[in-house]
């Protein structure tokens, strides 16, 4: 599948976006780490969002992220949020070697996912 290219326009306003680093090549947007764990998040935690209400509630405008490419990225970022927690639960020294970025985001969904829980056994107990 083709990407297709930003115009100027639409660069300068991903940019200004508080979730992006920046705009590769004019067609790959570098997201931050905390935008991936938060829409990873959201979209777990209210299943009945699409992708593209997760990107819009984050401040991106619909017609420059196309909803398709919205659920292709929550998608392969639920990917790696389970892919490494399962890892990580197996052999919690395994990111040893990894970088140290890689390493903090991992242990941040985690203890994000244990918060999630901990907060609704409490709000039930209400």
């Amino acid at each position: 599948m083709k990407t297709r290219g930003y115009t100027e326009a639409e660069i300068q306003i991903l940019n200004k976006n508080k979730n992006v680093i920046m705009v590769k090549y004019g067609k790959q947007i570098e997201y931050k780490n905390s935008f991936k764990n938060w829409a990873v998040l959201q979209s777990l935690n209210h299943p009945e969002m699409s992708a593209i209400q997760i990107f819009e509630k984050a401040g991106f405008n619909r017609n420059i992220i196309r909803s398709r490419s919205a659920e292709s990225r929550i998608r392969y970022w639920k990917g790696n949020y389970f892919k490494n927690k399962e890892i990580y639960n197996e052999n919690p020294t395994i990111f040893q070697n990894e970088s140290l970025e890689k390493q903090n985001n991992t242990l941040i969904l985690l203890l994000i996912s244990k918060f999630e829980s901990l907060i609704n056994v409490l709000s039930k107990r209400l």
